[in-house]
């Protein structure tokens, strides 16, 4: 006669062996066991303590800010996922094609960046969540749009740097090769601006510092964008 103190688990045998299968809400527990005959139970065991260990959680729905719409050639699109609890690895997967996963298709955190190449195609992107007892659901289709109107290889040589990332509330930002006029704007996870002013400057550098004091703490996007350059990067507010 067997015996599991936690929830979830189901035991199949009556012999001296048995197996369990543990559900997707299985918890912790002990197993014992004891004889029978027609005499009554025997002694019964000693615990023998069982950890269930969880597999990720579902992946929440994939963030980008502006980015369901991109151009072919258009390289370093950032898109970030809710941490998934339990998870190690990030398994990321796009239904189109000519999509290159900057870094690979696995990553150990919870955003990713890709480059579209000339003949990409529109697609749906997905993550999910990856531990060594396997994979968490998956989440939805965030589909994206590859226009076929492509991006000249100068839109990317902003020259940008962000620091301290991550940041106590204050953060700096350097930026070269600057146009007449610059944007920058910071968004929340929910793709809701917190932040956005217009520079109006034709110097070839220039050194901004914003307060994010008194915002929640939690992951955010810094868009830095010109008539000629533009660039995203992801913010940790501790």
């Amino acid at each position: 006669i067997w015996a599991y103190s936690g929830t979830g688990a189901t035991i199949t045998g009556t012999t001296n062996s048995v197996t369990i299968s543990f559900s997707a809400t299985a918890t912790a527990g002990n197993l014992t066991v004891k004889g029978s005959n027609a005499c009554g139970d025997g002694v019964i065991s000693a615990n023998y303590p069982v950890t269930v260990n969880l597999l990720p959680d579902a992946a929440s729905a994939i963030i980008s800010i502006d980015n369901d719409s991109v151009s072919i050639s258009e390289i370093n699109v950032l898109y970030t996922v809710p941490v998934i609890a339990n998870a190690t690895k990030y398994i990321w997967a796009y239904s189109g094609l000519g999509a290159t996963f900057v870094g690979g298709d696995t990553t150990t955190t919870d955003s990713v960046r890709i480059n579209f190449s000339a003949v990409a195609t529109s697609g749906n992107l997905t993550v999910k969540g990856y531990n060594a007892c396997g994979e968490g659901l998956v989440s939805v289709n965030y589909p994206i749009y590859v226009s076929p109107v492509g991006i000249d290889e100068d839109y990317y040589l902003l020259n940008c740097k962000l620091y301290p990332n991550p940041s106590k509330g204050m953060i700096t930002i350097e930026m070269d090769l600057m146009s007449e006029k610059s944007e920058i704007i910071v968004f929340n996870m929910q793709g809701k601006s917190i932040f956005a002013e217009e520079i109006y400057n034709n110097q070839k550098q220039l050194t901004k510092q914003i307060s994010l004091n008194g915002f929640p703490k939690g992951i955010y996007f810094v868009k830095i964008k010109t008539n000629k350059f533009i660039k995203v990067e992801k913010l940790i507010l501790q």
